[in-house]
């Protein structure tokens, strides 16, 4: 985003509008992407909540998480504002899917870790 502002800047008369055309694709391409997102955030936390197989403390923000997206789905219809694709709200928003893309990868592998040690222990290889 940082390098779409500082060439909007330094771009002038026709470059413009293609730097402008250039950086709205993005920007919507950034939240066109999100309904995809919604659908493995939302079911991933359905089925952590009702199996229990992954803690319940990853399902909760998962569900709080799709509702953000959501929002921040609005941006489609916003052409300005925090709200807007490319705004502040919606970077916030990805930032948070990732943060909880990490969490549960961290998690999967410290289960899937633990589940070799103790096999491995037991003598069932």
């Amino acid at each position: 985003m940082i390098s779409q502002a500082l060439a909007a800047r330094a771009a002038t008369g026709a470059e413009s509008v293609v730097v402008g055309v250039l950086s709205d694709m993005t920007s919507l391409s950034l939240i066109a992407s999100g309904i995809p997102v919604i659908l493995l955030v939302g079911l991933a936390s359905v089925v952590v909540l009702r199996t229990r197989l992954l803690p319940r403390w990853l399902g909760l923000p998962g569900l709080l998480l799709v509702v953000l997206l959501l929002l921040a789905s609005a941006g489609f219809l916003l052409p300005s504002g925090p709200l807007a694709a490319g705004g502040i709200f919606t970077m916030l928003v990805f930032a948070c899917f990732l943060l909880w893309e990490l969490t549960l990868s961290i998690v999967l592998v410290t289960r899937v870790l633990a589940t070799k040690r103790a096999e491995t222990a037991s003598g069932v290889a």
